[in-house]
């Protein structure tokens, strides 16, 4: 791993002594004001033959996992093509959003991965042991790691065709041009 990713990736520099800050792993995204990029999964390397996914930073397969442990609607695609240029789209949906993770080993179009939603950044900081960003104006409380999980199984049960419906939008070309995930507000849980 060249010095320049390794920065990337470090998550602070007393990491071993206190837990990183939701910054040290994630950043605001450009994109929207309720997307937050997860720092260092650009370098994600898309597989070879006879390879698997592999991730030079942390942060992303962190991520992952979590949201592969609290179960929530995910979509995977995978695409290829005769001149060897591959890609895999990941999407889950929950909460006020999902993570979106998009990879390949072309040169063209967006890389990485993105957590879309506010209350689903706060449950996957939870789910981290990342401590918790400042409450965000509009934002009437903080809710508990125990409220977040809650409110995500829930959802799970009672709204099956709505999350399938917001997998639909996060696996579009350009997830962020949707008025939901635009908002200032986003969506609510």
């Amino acid at each position: 791993m060249t010095a320049a990713r390794t920065r990337i990736c470090e998550t602070g520099a007393n990491a071993e002594t206190q837990p990183p800050k939701w910054t040290d792993v994630f950043r605001r995204s450009s994109l929207g004001p309720q997307i937050y990029f997860v720092k260092g999964s650009q370098w994600v390397r898309f597989p070879t033959y006879g390879d698997s996914l592999n991730s030079e930073c942390e942060h992303w397969d962190r991520v992952y996992k979590t949201c592969v442990r609290l179960e929530v609607p995910y979509r995977e695609i995978c695409s290829s093509s005769p001149v060897n240029a591959t890609g895999l789209n990941q999407d889950f949906a929950f909460l006020d959003g999902g993570v979106v993770s998009r990879f390949g080993n072309y040169w063209v179009g967006r890389k990485g991965a993105w957590v879309v939603g506010r209350q689903t950044l706060r449950l996957t900081c939870y789910e981290m042991g990342i401590p918790q960003p400042k409450r965000w104006r509009g934002e009437a409380k903080i809710l508990s790691h125990r409220e977040l999980i809650a409110a995500a199984f829930l959802q799970h049960e009672e709204e099956p065709e709505q999350l399938r419906q917001r997998l639909k939008l996060l696996d579009s070309d350009d997830f962020s041009v949707h008025p939901i995930f635009r908002s200032s507000e986003g969506i609510g849980i």
